[in-house]
């Protein structure tokens, strides 16, 4: 997967939001009062849409995405990869007893942030 399919589906599976394509039809609208609204996003029925986030490089998008994580009910690890090629990892975690956790997803990458949003897809695949 490349970057961009990455942070579309992050964005989506994960995160509950839209992914805004460029040049999509974000398009201004006006309601029964005649009040004009720009970027409204048709698909997820909002307005004020706002730039997609780049959750595989940037570690606060990628954060977000352990947050969310978190809220669905996973625990987590990051961790370096001594002995791999690859210099970060990532699992997430669910308790299946007091004390024993069940490893749901473990992904490598070049970055912390590519690592997090590889592994929360195969979580939640």
């Amino acid at each position: 997967m490349t970057n961009e399919e990455i942070n579309k589906a992050i964005a989506e599976k994960v995160m509950g939001k839209c992914w805004h394509e460029p040049r999509e039809a974000i398009r201004s609208f006006q309601d029964s009062h005649n009040t004009s609204y720009t970027n409204y996003c048709p698909k997820c029925e909002t307005f004020g849409t706002k730039p997609n986030k780049d959750f595989c490089t940037d570690i606060s998008a990628a954060w977000q995405v352990v947050e969310k994580m978190r809220e669905k009910g996973f625990m987590y690890d990051l961790f370096d990869c001594y002995e791999a090629t690859e210099t970060h990892g990532c699992t997430f975690t669910v308790p299946v007893e007091p004390e024993i956790d069940e490893i749901i997803a473990c992904e490598h990458a070049d970055t912390a942030p590519l690592a997090i949003c590889l592994a929360a897809l195969r979580a939640l695949s």
